[in-house]
């Protein structure tokens, strides 16, 4: 588990760092969210993530390479640390983190649809002063449509992005 010396389970990260493994694997977010491979091998239960750096105002949770029709899962953010799982028994490619990112921390995002051919994405101001900023999806997500769009949202108010 971690606790007298490196695991077989553990991710390998192309995107974030790990900090340490020890039952939980406890990762530092770089650009939004972490992203590797776990090597499979048989665990007695999933691998609880712990992913710190992460912005709670924007959809987070964990995608998997194996999931059907890629579809992914949220999770829970608490004091900018978010919480998940991922099952160590297969080899597989995740990402896991924020799902949509903005150049403008304060702006709320939240995903509404995702599919293979399209996305839509609520993005919130709410600040007393209009927000021009950049959208995106994570490279790191496959199977599901990408998303990289300029949105200008009024003080106070919602505008939806579609892809």
């Amino acid at each position: 588990m971690g606790f007298a010396g490196p695991t077989p389970y553990g991710p390998v990260l192309g995107q974030g760092r790990i900090d340490s493994v020890q039952h939980a694997a406890r990762l530092t977010a770089s650009d939004g969210g972490v992203a590797g491979t776990i090597r499979g091998v048989w665990t007695p239960c999933n691998l609880p993530l712990m992913i710190s750096g992460v912005n709670p105002r924007w959809t987070t949770g964990v995608w998997r390479s194996d999931a059907p029709d890629r579809t992914t899962d949220q999770c829970p953010v608490s004091a900018d640390c978010a919480y998940t799982t991922v099952d160590a028994s297969k080899d597989v490619s995740f990402y896991a983190g924020n799902f949509v990112l903005a150049d403008s921390p304060e702006l709320i995002l939240n995903i509404e649809a995702w599919t293979p051919d399209r996305i839509t994405v609520e993005v919130s101001n709410p600040t007393d002063k209009p927000i021009s900023a950049s959208v995106r999806t994570p490279a790191a997500i496959g199977g599901l449509k990408a998303l990289n769009a300029k949105v200008a949202v009024p003080a106070g108010a919602t505008v939806r992005v579609r892809g």
